[in-house]
């Protein structure tokens, strides 16, 4: 642990494997991200942090708000813009949110199936086919599994 007097009182720190200096980083990243809607940016900064590396009451009441945040948003707000940048054509774009939505949630058919379709509209077939792979054995009776059927080369 690490003691530092500051302008405001004096903080707890514990240092992580990165150090302190990169909590703070990331926890300002993920504010920033989120300031500049960047969603994708925040919850990626985010899922870098622990709540118990720094032992700072302000650092762990923002810890706390963004995790309520991500906990109920996160997974509907990836999916969301990721669907937003499908229907703009933007393929490559929206496969981090998709893969992210799937991080939170793996069994998602709805998001497997956009994100399979977003490799199919790249020219990655092969890595479209895994994923309409999974949609056929996982969810064959499904609106996705039987698409994915249909799709699938």
């Amino acid at each position: 642990s690490l003691i530092v007097a500051t302008g405001i009182g004096v903080i707890g720190l514990t240092l992580s494997k990165n150090g302190i200096i990169d909590t703070y980083d990331n926890m300002l990243n993920c504010l920033k991200n989120f300031i500049d809607d960047d969603y994708l940016g925040a919850y990626t900064s985010f899922s870098k942090l622990k709540r118990k590396d720094v032992n700072d009451s302000v650092y762990r009441r923002v810890y706390d708000s963004l995790k309520e945040e991500f906990s109920a948003n996160a997974e509907d707000q990836l999916y969301d813009r990721a669907t937003k940048l499908y229907k703009k054509r933007n393929y490559q774009e929206a496969i981090p949110y998709y893969l992210a939505c799937l991080e939170i949630n793996s069994d998602n058919p709805r998001c497997i199936y956009w994100l399979a379709l977003c490799y199919h509209n790249s020219r990655q077939k092969d890595t479209a086919n895994e994923y309409y792979d999974k949609l056929i054995k996982e969810y064959p009776n499904t609106f996705y599994g039987k698409q994915a059927k249909i799709y699938r080369r």
